[in-house]
């Protein structure tokens, strides 16, 4: 077990934290050759006061980070990242984020998350799932990733924009019907979310007058866009690759050329869509669950 080792946690790091987040976050991907970034917000987490980042800190040095995205109330799962500087690694540094993070789900009534990995990483380490006791889900999700290069003319059919609280009463149905797991209220507090972020948007889009899909962007060094769907009625018919290619133009003709997004395995409709619109698998992210239980997990 590493000594001497400090573990901190906040709700959002601070600017020099966030330095060096990102400087570790860098070195893990060149080291395991991955691609998914943790979230490093609790801006859609049910709590917004419980802490999301777990800093462990030697000295002045930043050599590891968890964190927590818990966007359901407590009956659901937390999304949990652990990454560690490789010379760092095999010294229980992980072990010691996981025991300061576990009270505090305690204490907010989870008592369910799932660890996220990426592929290449278990390609890697091939003991990793026996050696923690941690089992994967059978439904992995895969990260894709779109650089535009070029301009393409306007879809005249569609109309992109952004999200206007009018919007919200008429998108609700669609978002429920699109995320089954979701209910109005949750889908009201995301939308609401979008609309008052400065760090992220939605986008709404209307085909021949009609309101008939959603996108919200986050906003960061590429623009990931997550929370997409169209009407039922209107799936089936292409508009969901066109208004990622519309979206996806307009973003880069003011912002950046370079995009990603994820879905899940067992989505092979919308894996279609995005390879429509010319996204490419870059990651294949793997959700692990604990076998003896949550609170008993001691060998990371």
């Amino acid at each position: 077990m590493a000594e001497n080792i400090v573990i901190i946690s906040t709700t959002k790091p601070n600017p020099q934290q966030e330095v060096a987040v990102q400087h570790l976050i860098s070195k893990v991907h060149e080291y395991d050759q991955t691609f998914r970034d943790p979230y490093l917000s609790n801006r859609f987490n049910y709590f917004s006061d419980m802490p999301a980042l777990f800093l462990a800190l030697h000295g002045e040095e930043l050599i590891g980070l968890l964190t927590l995205y818990a966007d359901e109330d407590p009956s659901g799962s937390v999304d949990v990242t652990l990454n560690v500087v490789p010379a760092w690694r095999r010294q229980g540094v992980a072990k010691q984020l996981w025991q300061a993070a576990r009270p505090v789900l305690q204490q907010y009534g989870y008592h369910d998350a799932e660890f996220l990995v990426e592929k290449a990483f278990l390609t890697a380490a091939p003991n990793f799932l026996a050696n923690t006791e941690l089992a994967a889900d059978p439904v992995s999700e895969f990260q894709m990733a779109l650089k535009v290069n070029s301009h393409h003319e306007r879809d005249t059919d569609l109309d992109v924009a952004a999200l206007q609280a009018a919007d919200i009463p008429a998108l609700l149905p669609a978002y429920v019907d699109a995320f089954p797991d979701s209910n109005k209220e949750e889908a009201n507090r995301y939308l609401t979310e979008n609309l008052q972020s400065h760090s992220s948007c939605g986008y709404v889009c209307r085909y021949q007058g009609k309101l008939i899909g959603y996108c919200a962007v986050d906003f960061g060094e590429y623009d990931y866009l997550f929370g997409l769907f169209i009407a039922k009625n209107y799936r089936g018919q292409g508009l969901g690759s066109r208004f990622i290619a519309q979206l996806t133009q307009q973003l880069a003709a003011v912002r950046h050329h370079s995009f990603k997004l994820a879905v899940e395995s067992d989505n092979p409709a919308a894996h279609h869509v995005y390879r429509k619109a010319n996204f490419k698998d870059e990651s294949e992210i793997f959700y692990l669950q604990a076998e003896q239980g949550l609170w008993h997990l001691e060998k990371l």
